[in-house]
């Protein structure tokens, strides 16, 4: 039997994924994560998942960073 390489999500063409861009924009709006868990309607786990790999893949160390981050599209 062979193994597909194409297993999971495709990766994503952008430096954040959709759902990433989402909680990104939360964030610069002002929203707590318990906020944007009720608004999105998914765990505040999910959101500490994804702010904690928005982060990484930003190189950026605090929360607060993204609220300034020049990086975000129009």
């Amino acid at each position: 039997m062979t193994r597909s390489s194409n297993r999971g999500r495709p990766r994503h063409p952008d430096i954040l994924t959709p759902a990433e861009w989402r909680i990104v924009d939360a964030i610069r709006h002002g929203l707590s994560g318990p906020q944007i868990a009720r608004r999105r309607a998914i765990s505040l786990d999910a959101v500490k998942f994804h702010v904690a790999n928005i982060l990484a893949k930003l190189g950026l160390d605090r929360r607060s960073q993204l609220r300034t981050w020049a990086g975000v599209r129009s």
